[in-house]
């Protein structure tokens, strides 16, 4: 039985390294910025 969720992306138990991800998963450095920031650095992403 699952009694706790542990939600973490501050790098405290994971590390949180966007540009890394993106890039395993989109060959283009252009495409990967872009993504990056159009999701990353929206005004819905909490900083």
């Amino acid at each position: 039985m699952i009694k706790t969720i542990i939600f973490d992306l501050g790098n405290v138990l994971l590390n949180f390294k966007p540009i890394e991800y993106l890039s395993s998963k989109i060959p283009d450095e252009i495409k990967v910025q872009e993504v990056y920031k159009e999701i990353f650095l929206s005004e819905e992403w909490i900083s």
